[in-house]
């Protein structure tokens, strides 16, 4: 029965129209400026694999969080799995899904050396369960000491399945939102990445209220000239 109730909780969910709702251009997802925020996170490592990486997600004195350690490619004789080379974060703590319908983005804040990141997104389908992620590195222009924001597109996103991609892709259901997850691989090293804050957006909505943020910040001090 609770089965059943779910499968028509979902289904009635389709047929909602969000568009027919009233939306801002931006809704905030998470942020990391407390260790409230951080506690719903939990460490991915590949020592549960054989492996020997390490990381800690730690609130910083600014109030964001740092995410940073060490990848390792040495593999441990003390597992029966042997998987090594990558940490992650993930987002535990949602007890519903989340509907990002009316969105076409997430726009990160973040401040991070020049490795490749994997932006992690579980979707539960009405038909289809599935694992999305999206490649990013740090946004262009900006230096390791400085802030910037990425973007995200939703259409940009690849179903995946235990890291690898799926031949046949499925498009996201943005409808249920279910986790979200973050993790780096590659060369081993350190590496470190600190967050501010993780927000879905509507593209162009979003840059035409920037933009008219600017002119009223231009307009506001020719007036005071």
């Amino acid at each position: 029965a609770e089965q059943m109730r779910k499968m028509f909780a979902r289904l009635a969910d389709v047929w909602k129209d969000p568009i027919t709702e009233a939306h801002p251009p931006s809704k905030l997802i998470h942020t990391f400026r407390s260790e409230q925020d951080l506690a719903p996170w939990e460490l991915i490592l590949d020592k549960a694999y054989g492996g020997a990486s390490d990381a800690t997600l730690t609130l910083s004195a600014e109030g964001t969080g740092i995410f940073q350690g060490i990848i390792s490619d040495v593999i441990t004789d003390s597992s029966e799995l042997k998987k090594s080379g990558f940490c992650g974060i993930r987002y535990s703590g949602r007890k519903e899904h989340t509907n990002l319908a009316y969105y076409d983005a997430f726009m990160l804040r973040v401040r991070s050396d020049e490795r490749l990141y994997l932006f992690n997104v579980g979707s539960t389908a009405t038909w289809v369960d599935g694992l999305y992620q999206s490649a990013f590195q740090r946004p262009a222009g900006t230096a390791e000491s400085e802030w910037g924001q990425l973007t995200l597109p939703f259409d940009k996103f690849t179903q995946t399945h235990q890291g690898f991609m799926l031949a046949q892709q499925n498009m996201m259901d943005t409808r249920h939102v279910d986790s979200l997850a973050l993790f780096v691989t590659g060369e081993p090293g350190p590496f470190r990445i600190e967050l501010d804050g993780i927000v879905a957006c509507k593209q162009q909505e979003m840059w035409k209220a920037l933009r008219e943020a600017e002119l009223r910040d231009i307009e506001r001090k020719r007036v005071q000239r």
